[in-house]
Protein backbone atom coordinates (compact mmCIF):
# COMPACT_ATOMS: atom_id res chain seq x y z
CA UNK A 1 0.00 0.00 0.00
CA UNK A 2 1.33 3.32 -0.75
CA UNK A 3 1.61 5.80 2.11
CA UNK A 4 0.76 9.90 2.38
CA UNK A 5 4.26 10.57 1.43
CA UNK A 6 4.62 8.65 -1.57
CA UNK A 7 1.54 9.81 -2.76
CA UNK A 8 2.69 13.69 -2.43
CA UNK A 9 6.17 12.55 -4.32
CA UNK A 10 4.19 10.96 -7.43
CA UNK A 11 1.78 14.14 -7.57
CA UNK A 12 4.95 16.45 -7.52
CA UNK A 13 7.14 14.64 -9.73
CA UNK A 14 3.75 14.24 -12.18
CA UNK A 15 3.16 17.93 -12.35
CA UNK A 16 6.84 18.99 -12.78
CA UNK A 17 6.98 16.97 -15.71
CA UNK A 18 3.86 17.88 -17.03
CA UNK A 19 4.88 21.70 -16.63
CA UNK A 20 8.23 21.00 -18.24
CA UNK A 21 6.78 19.28 -21.09
CA UNK A 22 4.01 22.15 -21.59
CA UNK A 23 6.50 24.85 -21.18
CA UNK A 24 9.01 22.73 -24.09
CA UNK A 25 6.20 22.48 -26.34
CA UNK A 26 4.68 26.05 -25.67
CA UNK A 27 6.24 27.80 -28.77
CA UNK A 28 6.13 31.46 -27.32
CA UNK A 29 7.32 30.55 -23.53
CA UNK A 30 9.89 28.41 -24.79
CA UNK A 31 11.34 30.89 -27.31
CA UNK A 32 11.89 34.09 -25.19
CA UNK A 33 14.99 35.95 -24.83
CA UNK A 34 17.17 36.95 -21.74
CA UNK A 35 14.93 40.45 -21.07
CA UNK A 36 11.33 38.31 -21.84
CA UNK A 37 12.37 35.60 -19.53
CA UNK A 38 13.35 37.91 -16.51
CA UNK A 39 9.72 39.59 -17.33
CA UNK A 40 7.90 35.81 -17.63
CA UNK A 41 9.46 35.29 -14.05
CA UNK A 42 8.20 38.34 -12.62
CA UNK A 43 5.09 37.60 -14.03
CA UNK A 44 5.15 34.32 -12.28
CA UNK A 45 5.96 35.38 -9.05
CA UNK A 46 3.21 37.82 -9.25
CA UNK A 47 1.11 35.58 -10.05
CA UNK A 48 1.76 33.21 -7.23
CA UNK A 49 2.07 35.75 -4.52
CA UNK A 50 -1.29 37.69 -5.60
CA UNK A 51 -3.65 34.08 -6.02
CA UNK A 52 -1.83 33.30 -2.80
CA UNK A 53 -3.02 36.04 -0.88
CA UNK A 54 -6.22 35.96 -2.25
CA UNK A 55 -6.90 31.74 -0.75
CA UNK A 56 -5.18 32.51 2.39
CA UNK A 57 -8.23 35.32 2.85
CA UNK A 58 -10.59 32.70 2.13
CA UNK A 59 -11.73 33.85 -1.22
CA UNK A 60 -12.00 32.02 -4.09
CA UNK A 61 -12.21 34.89 -7.10
CA UNK A 62 -9.61 37.90 -7.81
CA UNK A 63 -8.45 39.79 -10.73
CA UNK A 64 -4.86 39.30 -12.12
CA UNK A 65 -3.33 42.40 -13.80
CA UNK A 66 -2.47 41.54 -17.35
CA UNK A 67 -1.18 44.56 -18.90
CA UNK A 68 -1.08 48.66 -18.78
CA UNK A 69 2.24 50.16 -20.14
CA UNK A 70 3.00 46.62 -21.24
CA UNK A 71 4.71 45.78 -24.25
CA UNK A 72 1.91 43.31 -26.80
CA UNK A 73 4.96 40.91 -26.30
CA UNK A 74 4.38 40.85 -22.33
CA UNK A 75 1.03 40.97 -22.54
CA UNK A 76 0.56 37.44 -24.79
CA UNK A 77 3.54 35.68 -21.84
CA UNK A 78 1.20 36.73 -18.92
CA UNK A 79 -2.02 35.14 -21.11
CA UNK A 80 0.24 31.98 -21.47
CA UNK A 81 0.71 31.88 -18.29
CA UNK A 82 -3.00 32.33 -17.19
CA UNK A 83 -3.81 29.29 -19.82
CA UNK A 84 -1.18 27.25 -18.04
CA UNK A 85 -3.18 27.70 -14.70
CA UNK A 86 -6.19 26.70 -16.56
CA UNK A 87 -4.77 23.86 -17.91
CA UNK A 88 -3.35 22.56 -14.60
CA UNK A 89 -6.66 23.36 -12.61
CA UNK A 90 -5.29 26.19 -10.26
CA UNK A 91 -7.73 28.59 -12.18
CA UNK A 92 -11.41 26.99 -13.15
CA UNK A 93 -12.57 30.06 -15.44
CA UNK A 94 -10.95 33.40 -15.97
CA UNK A 95 -12.68 36.27 -18.05
CA UNK A 96 -10.09 39.04 -19.80
CA UNK A 97 -11.77 42.48 -19.28
CA UNK A 98 -10.18 45.97 -20.00
CA UNK A 99 -10.94 48.64 -17.13
CA UNK A 100 -9.78 52.42 -17.82
CA UNK A 101 -6.11 51.78 -19.09
CA UNK A 102 -5.75 48.49 -17.84
CA UNK A 103 -5.97 44.91 -18.71
CA UNK A 104 -7.59 42.33 -16.36
CA UNK A 105 -8.39 39.01 -15.85
CA UNK A 106 -11.13 38.16 -12.98
CA UNK A 107 -10.46 34.82 -12.14
CA UNK A 108 -12.12 31.96 -10.38
CA UNK A 109 -9.79 29.32 -9.01
CA UNK A 110 -9.11 26.52 -6.40
CA UNK A 111 -7.78 27.44 -3.23
CA UNK A 112 -6.48 24.01 -2.27
CA UNK A 113 -4.46 24.41 -5.84
CA UNK A 114 -3.78 27.86 -5.71
CA UNK A 115 -1.80 27.29 -2.08
CA UNK A 116 -0.22 24.11 -4.01
CA UNK A 117 0.83 26.13 -6.71
CA UNK A 118 2.60 28.41 -4.39
CA UNK A 119 4.52 25.88 -2.68
CA UNK A 120 5.47 24.45 -6.22
CA UNK A 121 5.36 27.51 -8.69
CA UNK A 122 8.32 25.45 -10.63
CA UNK A 123 6.46 22.61 -11.46
CA UNK A 124 4.15 24.86 -13.45
CA UNK A 125 6.30 27.23 -14.83
CA UNK A 126 9.84 25.44 -14.89
CA UNK A 127 11.75 28.89 -16.15
CA UNK A 128 14.39 30.76 -13.78
CA UNK A 129 16.43 33.41 -13.88
CA UNK A 130 19.90 34.27 -11.99
CA UNK A 131 19.48 34.61 -8.35
CA UNK A 132 18.33 37.53 -6.56
CA UNK A 133 20.57 39.53 -4.64
CA UNK A 134 20.37 39.70 -0.94
CA UNK A 135 19.89 35.97 -0.08
CA UNK A 136 21.72 36.24 2.80
CA UNK A 137 20.45 33.12 5.08
CA UNK A 138 23.00 33.20 8.24
CA UNK A 139 20.13 33.04 10.62
CA UNK A 140 20.56 32.59 14.24
CA UNK A 141 20.31 29.32 15.72
CA UNK A 142 16.67 29.76 16.84
CA UNK A 143 15.74 29.84 12.97
CA UNK A 144 14.50 31.25 10.20
CA UNK A 145 12.43 34.45 10.25
CA UNK A 146 8.36 33.58 9.69
CA UNK A 147 5.48 35.07 10.25
CA UNK A 148 2.09 33.89 12.13
CA UNK A 149 -1.24 35.02 12.61
CA UNK A 150 -3.82 34.37 15.63
CA UNK A 151 -6.81 36.13 16.20
CA UNK A 152 -6.24 38.99 14.04
CA UNK A 153 -3.15 39.91 14.81
CA UNK A 154 0.47 39.49 12.38
CA UNK A 155 3.52 38.34 14.75
CA UNK A 156 7.41 37.81 13.52
CA UNK A 157 8.57 35.00 14.33
CA UNK A 158 12.58 33.21 14.24
CA UNK A 159 11.97 29.75 14.77
CA UNK A 160 9.93 28.07 17.48
CA UNK A 161 11.54 31.13 19.81
CA UNK A 162 8.84 33.89 21.34
CA UNK A 163 6.83 35.55 18.74
CA UNK A 164 7.35 39.27 18.53
CA UNK A 165 4.04 40.89 17.69
CA UNK A 166 4.00 43.54 14.82
CA UNK A 167 -0.13 44.86 14.83
CA UNK A 168 -3.41 44.22 13.41
CA UNK A 169 -2.75 41.19 10.20
CA UNK A 170 -5.09 43.04 8.03
CA UNK A 171 -3.11 46.34 8.38
CA UNK A 172 -0.31 47.53 5.56
CA UNK A 173 2.92 46.60 7.97
CA UNK A 174 2.20 42.86 8.68
CA UNK A 175 1.17 42.53 4.86
CA UNK A 176 4.78 44.33 3.75
CA UNK A 177 6.51 41.77 6.16
CA UNK A 178 4.10 38.88 5.22
CA UNK A 179 5.16 39.72 1.54
CA UNK A 180 8.32 40.06 2.02
CA UNK A 181 9.28 36.87 4.22
CA UNK A 182 8.45 34.30 1.91
CA UNK A 183 10.81 33.17 0.44
CA UNK A 184 13.70 34.81 2.81
CA UNK A 185 16.02 37.10 0.79
CA UNK A 186 14.19 37.30 -2.71
CA UNK A 187 13.60 40.55 -4.05
CA UNK A 188 10.35 41.62 -4.71
CA UNK A 189 8.97 44.05 -7.43
CA UNK A 190 7.57 47.37 -5.93
CA UNK A 191 4.69 46.19 -7.94
CA UNK A 192 4.47 42.68 -5.94
CA UNK A 193 4.30 44.73 -2.36
CA UNK A 194 1.67 47.30 -3.78
CA UNK A 195 -0.34 44.23 -4.25
CA UNK A 196 0.18 42.53 -1.15
CA UNK A 197 -0.62 45.82 1.28
CA UNK A 198 -3.54 47.90 -1.36
CA UNK A 199 -6.66 45.51 -0.07
CA UNK A 200 -8.27 46.22 2.25
CA UNK A 201 -6.55 49.57 3.32
CA UNK A 202 -7.31 50.42 7.31
CA UNK A 203 -5.57 53.96 7.20
CA UNK A 204 -6.01 57.06 4.75
CA UNK A 205 -3.04 58.99 4.15
CA UNK A 206 -2.58 62.13 2.79
CA UNK A 207 -1.44 60.64 -0.36
CA UNK A 208 -4.87 59.38 -0.81
CA UNK A 209 -6.10 55.44 -0.06
CA UNK A 210 -4.40 52.55 -2.10
CA UNK A 211 -5.65 51.96 -5.12
CA UNK A 212 -4.21 50.22 -8.19
CA UNK A 213 -4.68 53.60 -10.60
CA UNK A 214 -1.45 54.75 -8.70
CA UNK A 215 1.37 55.57 -10.88
CA UNK A 216 4.86 53.92 -10.24
CA UNK A 217 5.96 56.83 -7.73
CA UNK A 218 3.32 56.66 -5.57
CA UNK A 219 3.61 53.06 -5.49
CA UNK A 220 6.64 53.37 -4.29
CA UNK A 221 5.98 55.93 -1.93
CA UNK A 222 2.78 54.08 -1.15
CA UNK A 223 5.14 51.23 0.27
CA UNK A 224 7.63 53.27 1.58
CA UNK A 225 5.31 54.58 4.14
CA UNK A 226 4.13 50.68 5.10
CA UNK A 227 7.49 50.13 5.53
CA UNK A 228 7.99 53.46 7.64
CA UNK A 229 5.12 51.84 10.45
CA UNK A 230 7.02 48.35 10.21
CA UNK A 231 10.14 49.83 11.66
CA UNK A 232 8.34 51.77 14.38
CA UNK A 233 9.57 50.45 17.97
CA UNK A 234 12.48 48.52 15.88
CA UNK A 235 10.16 45.20 15.59
CA UNK A 236 12.41 44.37 12.76
CA UNK A 237 14.93 43.29 14.95
CA UNK A 238 18.33 42.37 12.69
CA UNK A 239 16.08 42.38 9.81
CA UNK A 240 16.45 44.84 6.82
CA UNK A 241 14.49 46.16 4.12
CA UNK A 242 17.06 46.62 1.65
CA UNK A 243 16.41 48.32 -2.04
CA UNK A 244 18.34 48.27 -5.34
CA UNK A 245 19.24 50.79 -7.03
CA UNK A 246 16.27 51.77 -9.67
CA UNK A 247 13.76 51.29 -6.22
CA UNK A 248 12.42 48.93 -8.40
CA UNK A 249 13.01 45.78 -6.14
CA UNK A 250 13.66 45.57 -2.08
CA UNK A 251 14.12 42.14 -0.43
CA UNK A 252 14.76 41.76 3.43
CA UNK A 253 17.77 40.45 4.85
CA UNK A 254 19.46 38.93 8.32
CA UNK A 255 22.17 41.27 9.61
CA UNK A 256 23.83 39.31 12.42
Amino acid sequence: MINFQDKIDLINELKAHEGQTFFTENKLLSSLDAYELDFAVQAKESFSFQLWHSAIDDEKKTDLTLGNDQTKKHLQIKEELLKTLNIFGVITSYKIKKEEDRILASVIFDPDEVLYFYMNVDHYFPFKRKPEIGRITNFPEEGAPNCSEEKGIGYLNFGTKKQIKIGVATNQPFKVLRCLIYPFGTAKTVEMVYEAIRENPTRIRKTGIYTTELDRAAKIHAVQFAIKDLQKGKKLKNLKIKWDKTKSKLWLAYLP
